[in-house]
């Protein structure tokens, strides 16, 4: 019993019941065709469509499994690129904005701003940067941009450690705070043990953004593929291939040296011996592109006008073979 149990956990794992769901359907496969060739020999029944359908897919197999293997490969492609795009996108995502004013001493505003795929999360927290316990304290604290308030966040902190901080504020995609360049604390009363101070300001230092990341997203995420967008980040089979091209154009590319202060010159032969060898290279490296591209259009012609043949024959096919099972 604990042993079937057992293969029952196993069997619950995507890849074995994947497994299983493909042998089930090949065994259905196998026994419906033998079922319809009893059917065939029994009646003797002609299935013409059938042999049409064999022929024309003979006849362009090798286009067909040109075509298969090329999808198997962008595909995989394209998925490892979104394997090792996704870092990127992380560090996007993962960037966070930290800011403190400090008052004298005692206590420090501390704003952090993260960002995730889900959007912006701005958390502010009172925080206790004194060697002694804070009894209480209480105040405001200021959130500015461009010399106007956007946020006044009243707070009141009682038993406060040395070192330890109290949440005040959360907030999701409230994004006129995200912006903000300047922060300020007034502090009403603040008790420690030995210690009473009361009316307090300080204002924190000037915060400039920066919108690099955001500028150049692009860097990070670009999940479009001639414009038309994918399930898979493709920023790194994007660079790839730009330094690809580029090395490609360095072979063919007019190079010049430059040693000490001055550029090295060429005789005429030379420079003639140069050219020749650079328009070699570039006509070798373009026709295999241009070879490759016109094998892969023509193949994927082939494939499509293979299909638009199979059409009637598939149509015929379906019906002969349901006027066979009604006969089993």
């Amino acid at each position: 019993m604990s042993n079937f149990l057992e293969l029952l956990k196993t069997l619950k794992n995507p890849k074995y019941l994947l497994l299983t769901l493909i042998f089930v359907s090949i065994g259905n496969v196998i026994t419906f065709i033998i079922n319809l060739e009893k059917a065939i020999s029994l009646h003797k029944i002609k299935v013409t469509s059938f042999y049409k359908i064999m022929d024309i897919l003979a006849s362009n197999w090798f286009y067909l499994l040109y075509i298969i293997i090329l999808a198997i490969v962008f595909i995989n492609i394209l998925r490892y690129s979104h394997k090792k795009s996704q870092p990127r996108e992380e560090e996007f995502y993962d960037e966070n904005v930290h800011y403190k004013v400090e008052v004298v001493n005692f206590v420090g505003g501390n704003i952090k701003i993260s960002r995730s795929s889900t959007g912006y999360k701005l958390q502010i927290y009172i925080q206790n940067i004194s060697n002694e316990d804070i009894l209480n304290v209480d105040g405001f604290l200021s959130i500015t941009a461009n010399k106007v308030r956007v946020k006044k966040i009243p707070f009141e902190v009682s038993i406060l450690k040395p070192g330890y901080s109290e949440s005040i504020y959360q907030s999701v995609n409230e994004f006129e705070l995200f912006e903000f360049d300047m922060c300020d604390m007034y502090i009403n009363e603040i008790k420690t043990k030995n210690i009473t101070k009361k009316e307090i300001y300080n204002i924190g230092p000037k915060r400039f953004n920066i919108f690099y990341k955001i500028l150049n997203m692009e860097r990070f995420i670009d999940y479009k593929l001639f414009g038309i967008r994918t399930r898979y980040n493709l920023v790194w089979l994007k660079d790839k291939s730009r330094v690809a091209f580029g090395y490609i154009r360095w072979f063919y590319k007019r190079k010049v040296y430059v040693f000490g202060k001055g550029i090295r010159k060429h005789s005429l032969f030379h420079k003639v011996c140069s050219f020749i060898r650079r328009s070699i290279i570039f006509m070798c490296i373009y026709t295999i592109i241009l070879i490759i591209f016109c094998v892969t259009l023509f193949a994927v012609i082939k494939t499509l006008l293979m299909f638009w043949e199979l059409l009637p024959f598939l149509w015929e096919f379906i019906k002969e073979v349901t006027a066979i099972i009604s006969k089993i």
